[in-house]
């Protein structure tokens, strides 16, 4: 489970739309910002990248 860092880890995330495409890049949207990652980005560098973004 993901949850925002102001709130308790208790509140589940809700996501609101998934387009599947043929692509080699991923979209995820936090807030305003749409982070662009390769899609066989390693699970590690990619939680690095999505908690720097929901730090900002």
């Amino acid at each position: 489970m993901v949850a925002p860092l102001t709130e308790t880890a208790k509140t589940a995330v809700k996501f609101a739309r998934v387009e599947p495409a043929a692509s080699s890049t991923v979209e995820i949207v936090i807030g305003d910002v749409v982070v662009r990652v390769a899609s066989d980005i390693e699970s590690d560098h990619l939680a690095k990248i999505l908690r720097a973004v929901r730090k900002a």
